[in-house]
C-alpha cells in the first residue's frame, strides 16, 4: 500500500524477463520475415534462456534494481545502455565457446540484442510506470526524532511511493493528540497513521484505535515502515524485545546447511580464481622491501570468539594496532593499489575456509576498537549474534553512511543499524545481493 521494494523488485525482474522474451520472439520472426514455428522458437528458448539468466545478474550488479532506478530516469537509461552492452559481450562469447546447442544464432542474436534492448527501455521508461497506483494516501506522522525527519522528507520528495505526509505531529505529551487524530481522520484525507505502534504509545494516545480502523484507518508502525525504506534498523528504534528474539532466533537448518555450503565452495573457488593476483601481490611486496607478506590481525568473531584474520601486508610492518606504533607507520605504495582494488583481502578465503569467518556477514572488528564500541553504541554486541563475513550490508551501503567529519561514533551507529537490518532479515536471497553488489564494487574499483 505504501510502496513495498520486494514487490517493485519481482516486478521489474518478470518484466525484464519477459522483454527478453519478447525480443527473442521478435528476432526470429524479423529473421525471416515469418512467425516463427513453436520448435524453432523452443529451439532457441533453451540456450538463450541462460542469456537471459546472465542478463539479469548483470542488471542486478549495475544496479537496475536498486531503488534510484525508479526515481532518477535519466540515469536509468544511461544505466541500461551500458548493461547491454555488457551483455552483448557476454552473449557474443557465449555462443563462441558454447557450441552445443545445434544453432549458431548470428544474426538472431545481433536482432534480439536490438529488440531485447528498445524493449527494456520501454518497460522500464513508460510501461513500469503506467502499473504503479497514482493514488497517494494522506497520512499523519507522529513522532520527533531525526529518523522520523528523514523519513517525512524521503517519502513526500518522491511520488514512487503511494503516502504522502499531510502533516507530522512532533509533541508526543500533547494530551490532545489523540482527539486530534480523530478529528483529523473524520474531516478526511488522512487515511494512514505513522506512529510507533509498539511502545504502548498507541493505545495511551489512541484508546479508540480500532474504532478507526474499522472506518478503514491503517496505523503503520514507524519503525518497520523506516526499515523498509532505508534498508537498516536504527538504535532509537530496537527494544528489548527485538533484543531477545534476535537472541533466541535461529536460522533453519536448511540455511545454515546451504550457508555452510556456499561458504566452504565459494571460497574454494574464490581461492583458485584469485590466484593470479595472490601471486602477483605476493611477488610485488617481496620485492618492495622487507617484511612478510601476510599480516594476522586479532579480531572479533561470532559470540566474540578471537581469531586471527589473514590479510597482505599494506604498510611498512604489523603494528598490530598499537598507537604508537601505527603513528610511525606507512602504508607502502603497493599496499595503497593492493587497498584500493581489495586484493590485500584475498586471504581472507583462508579464514572462510576454516570456519572464522562467511562469505558474508558483518564486518569483523578490533578487539581493542569493539570493546570502546560496546561503551559507547547501544547494542553493538548485537552484531556478534552472527558469523562475521568477508563483506557486508554495511559495506555495500557505504555510499550511504555519515560523512568523514561525523563522530566515529555515529558512524559506527549507522554501521550497525545496517548489521542489525542482515541479522534481522539473513536469508539467501539476502547473501546472494550482497555478494553481487560487492563484485559490482570491486569491479568499479579496479576500473572495469
Amino acid at each position: 500500500m505504501y510502496g513495498i521494494t520486494r514487490r517493485e523488485f519481482f516486478v521489474l525482474l518478470i518484466g525484464d524477463v519477459a522483454a527478453f522474451v519478447c525480443a527473442l520472439w521478435l528476432a526470429l520472426f524479423a529473421r525471416s520475415f515469418a512467425l516463427p514455428s513453436l520448435d524453432v522458437f523452443y529451439n532457441h528458448l533453451t540456450p538463450f534462456s541462460l542469456l537471459f539468466f546472465f542478463s539479469v545478474i548483470v542488471f542486478f550488479i549495475a544496479g537496475l534494481y536498486d531503488k534510484h532506478t525508479m526515481v532518477l530516469r535519466a540515469a536509468l537509461r544511461e544505466t541500461i545502455l551500458t548493461a547491454q552492452v555488457i551483455n552483448i559481450i557476454v552473449a557474443a562469447l557465449f555462443f563462441f565457446f558454447i557450441t552445443g546447442f545445434g544453432i549458431t544464432p548470428k544474426i538472431t542474436l545481433a536482432l534480439y540484442l536490438l529488440f531485447s534492448s528498445a524493449l527494456i527501455l520501454l518497460w522500464r521508461l513508460w510501461l513500469f510506470s503506467l502499473l504503479r497506483s497514482r493514488r497517494r494516501y494522506g497520512a499523519i506522522l507522529v513522532g520527533d526524532s531525526p529518523e522520523h525527519e528523514e523519513l517525512y522528507l524521503e517519502i513526500n520528495a518522491n511520488s514512487r511511493y503511494t503516502m504522502h505526509f499531510l502533516l507530522r505531529y512532533k509533541d508526543l505529551r500533547d494530551p490532545s493528540l489523540g482527539s486530534y487524530i480523530t478529528t483529523r481522520v473524520r474531516d478526511g484525507g488522512v487515511q494512514i497513521v505513522v506512529m510507533d505502534t509498539e511502545g504502548g504509545i498507541l493505545e495511551e494516545k489512541l484508546p479508540n484505535w480500532y474504532t478507526l480502523m474499522l472506518r478503514g484507518v491503517r496505523f503503520v508502525d514507524v519503525g518497520s515502515l523506516y526499515e523498509n525504506i532505508f534498508e537498516r534498523i536504527p538504535l532509537s528504534f530496537v527494544r528489548r524485545h527485538w533484543f531477545f528474539e534476535q537472541t533466541f532466533k535461529t536460522a533453519t537448518v536448511l540455511y545454515g546447511a546451504l550457508k555452510a555450503l556456499i561458504d566452504y565452495s565459494g571460497a574454494f573457488v574464490g581461492l583458485l580464481v584469485t590466484l593470479p593476483f595472490t601471486l602477483t601481490a605476493g611477488v610485488a611486496i617481496a620485492l618492495s622491501g622487507k617484511g612478510p607478506l601476510f599480516i594476522f590481525q586479532e579480531r572479533v568473531g561470532q559470540d566474540g570468539r578471537l581469531f586471527k584474520l589473514i590479510k597482505f601486508r599494506t604498510m611498512l610492518f604489523d603494528d598490530k594496532g598499537d598507537p604508537t606504533l601505527h603513528a610511525k607507520n606507512r602504508v607502502t605504495r603497493v599496499g595503497e593499489f593492493l587497498r584500493k582494488t581489495r586484493i590485500d583481502e584475498f586471504p581472507q578465503f583462508l579464514n572462510v575456509l576454516r570456519g572464522e569467518l562467511s562469505l558474508v556477514g558483518p564486518r569483523p572488528e578490533i578487539p581493542s576498537i569493539a570493546r570502546i564500541y560496546e561503551q559507547e553504541v547501544p547494542y553493538y554486541n548485537l552484531r556478534h549474534l552472527v558469523k562475521p563475513g568477508v563483506s557486508g550490508w554495511a559495506q555495500i551501503k557505504d555510499g550511504e553512511l555519515p560523512p568523514k567529519g561525523m563522530p566515529d561514533s555515529v558512524k559506527t551507529s549507522r554501521k550497525l543499524s545496517y548489521d542489525l537490518y542482515y541479522i534481522k532479515h539473513r536469508s539467501l536471497l539476502l547473501d546472494l545481493h550482497i555478494a553481487l553488489k560487492t563484485i559490482r564494487t570491486l569491479l568499479s574499483r579496479s576500473g572495469v
